[in-house]
């Protein structure tokens, strides 16, 4: 958010200070209330999984470490259980009224939905990711439109199964994050990714030898800006309209957006959409439950977290109409 009060359609109009005392903090303290009560309510299982597991060790001292581990598991599940059916009914007030009322503080215009997420179609037809998820879930969907475009994000988790060492199928984690996307009603003849290049990064030239062998993707394009090269990876079917759509102030832009916000997002244009991956590990716009939320500070980090989505547009420049000089492709 900007500190100086220039003045952006992605930047709310009013002082945050002013918002939060006349609109988030009356639904902020019946929600502490409705906190405190659930808290309590999780104490019991707490105490009592608690006393459980003592017992077990007193009347089976010589338990296997195993079971030992197994118990430990099963707590922690039952637990989650718990706080997951006793928090849910807490989350959606929250969301509906402080995440909505956050929404509209950054423009009115805006439509926040707190249990849906990008389509999954739309993530896998990106083409960021070089292999479709195994499972996929996301929540916290916010649209609305700029001055040339329409756009969508919202927090994403995608998850792909792996083997260990012993050929054991486990679940990790492919993405989690901001997934972004943007429709400019002008269709690209090809399809370019731009996405982080820790090959470059660590390894240097031998790195670009091991981007070439990217097959999942298209060819590798080598572009001119040094500081680029050194943070991004471009590939794309087509060289030419690659490098229409990645003009010297666009990867420019990406690099200041890159060290601004610490964080190297991965971009893919395809037919008439943009889509943009930021990779963050933290979940957005969740309440605490064992913590007061009466916090001006985590409000004002979830409008931050939201400006972060909000911010590429005029950051990374993508109301800019590159189209009209991308050339057409001869038949």
């Amino acid at each position: 958010m900007s500190e100086n009060g220039s003045e952006s359609e992605f930047m709310p109009r009013e002082s945050f200070d002013s918002f939060y005392e006349r609109e988030l903090l009356p639904d902020l303290k019946e929600l502490e209330q409705e906190r405190k009560n659930i808290r309590s309510t999780l104490l019991y299982p707490t105490i009592g999984l608690g006393g459980l597991a003592l017992g077990l060790i007193a009347v089976m001292p010589n338990l296997g470490i195993q079971a030992m581990i197994l118990a430990a598991i099963s707590g922690v599940g039952l637990f989650t259980w718990f706080k997951t059916k006793a928090s849910m009914e807490f989350r959606m007030d929250f969301k509906n009224k402080i995440i909505r009322k956050s929404v509209r503080h950054c423009n009115e215009k805006y439509q926040y939905s707190g249990f849906r997420s990008i389509n999954r179609a739309d993530f896998d037809s990106s083409g960021i990711m070089t292999r479709l998820p195994d499972r996929y879930h996301g929540d916290d969907l916010i649209t609305g439109q700029s001055e040339q475009s329409s756009f969508s994000f919202s927090e994403v988790h995608s998850q792909i199964y792996v083997k260990d060492s012993k050929g054991r199928r486990k679940l990790q984690t492919q993405f989690k994050g901001l997934f972004f996307m943007a429709d400019f009603n002008k269709k690209l003849s090809h399809h370019t990714v731009i996405v982080a290049d820790i090959a470059e990064r660590f390894l240097g030239n031998m790195g670009q030898q091991l981007q070439k062998l990217n097959f999942n993707r298209g060819d590798l394009v080598q572009m001119e800006n040094v500081d680029f090269e050194k943070i991004y990876a471009v590939y794309g079917e087509d060289q030419v309209e690659a490098r229409y759509i990645l003009t010297p102030k666009l990867m420019e832009r990406l690099v200041a957006f890159s060290e601004k916000h610490e964080v190297t997002p991965s971009l893919a244009y395809k037919g008439s959409n943009v889509y943009v991956a930021i990779p963050i590990s933290k979940d957005f716009f969740e309440p605490r439950i064992f913590q007061t939320i009466l916090d001006k500070e985590l409000c004002q980090e979830y409008v931050n977290d939201m400006n972060l989505a909000l911010c590429l547009i005029e950051e990374l420049d993508l109301d800019n109409r590159i189209w009209s000089k991308i050339p057409v492709e001869k038949k």
